[in-house]
């Protein structure tokens, strides 16, 4: 599956000022000492060069640093990302930002702890030192802002989401009982697939639907999150589904 980014909604490390050489790195600085400068200057350049942020404080990678940071030779990098490795790892999303393509960080994280596995000696060493590099990004202070800042701006958004919902498809009725919509204080926007799921929709109309206060609140008691959840349930209590034909991306 690959999903498709305009380059204009992320932020470059720079951009957020993450500096690395002023980044504070949990790793041994005895064992740094005696690894070669030149090579964790190149992984660190990599993180500098390809990688990118979300504004929910989400990472992703570029294709081309994976080389670099999995610690790899002759193109090997392609293969574990598009294919896995069996038994270790899943094949990598792609992801098409701007005109070139990335993979997430937690897909990124999948590889790297695959690596771990199946090497060792310096290089292996190597790939702990790359995942306390990533660590360091994700859990800086400029990026711990974005995901806070995020999850805030979501909350005070939903009722601008709702009233687009409504404009977007001259929505009158709830969209799971048929049931008129006389105030606009009865019905909510709630998410098909929940913020907490997939952030990168936590914006997108499409990804939810207008229904009755206490319809939300009884999705919220049963914790459902997503689009398969949120279908049983309609199917289940003999609700409207036509809301499931036009929620795709």
């Amino acid at each position: 599956m690959t999903t498709n980014f305009p380059s204009i909604h992320f932020y470059t490390l720079n951009e957020l000022d993450v500096n690395l050489k002023n980044q504070v790195i949990d790793f041994n600085q005895r064992v740094l000492s005696n690894l070669s400068n030149t090579t964790l200057s190149r992984i660190k350049n990599a993180f500098s060069r390809g990688m990118l942020v979300y504004p929910n404080g989400a990472c992703f990678v570029h294709v081309t640093e994976l080389a670099n940071l999995l610690r790899t030779g002759n193109g090997a990098h392609n293969i574990l990302w598009q294919q896995g490795l069996p038994g270790y790892a899943s094949p990598s999303q792609q992801y098409n930002i701007g005109d070139d393509i990335y993979i997430s960080g937690p897909d990124f994280c999948s590889l790297i702890d695959a690596r771990l596995m199946v090497t060792s000696g310096t290089q292996n060493i190597y790939l702990r030192y790359v995942r306390s590099v990533y660590q360091a990004i994700t859990s800086s202070t400029q990026i711990t802002s974005l995901r806070t800042i995020f999850v805030e701006n979501i909350n005070a958004r939903r009722s601008e989401l709702k009233h687009a919902r409504i404009s977007a498809y001259s929505i009158t009725e709830c969209e799971f009982t048929g049931e008129p919509i006389h105030n606009l204080d009865d019905v909510v926007f709630a998410h098909i697939d929940s913020v907490a799921t997939v952030p990168l929709r936590a914006l997108d109309i499409r990804n939810g639907v207008i229904i009755l206060k206490e319809i939300h609140d009884e999705l919220t008691r049963k914790q459902i999150h997503d689009f398969a959840g949120m279908y049983d349930f309609c199917t289940s209590n003999h609700l409207d589904t036509t809301w499931a034909y036009d929620c795709e991306p």
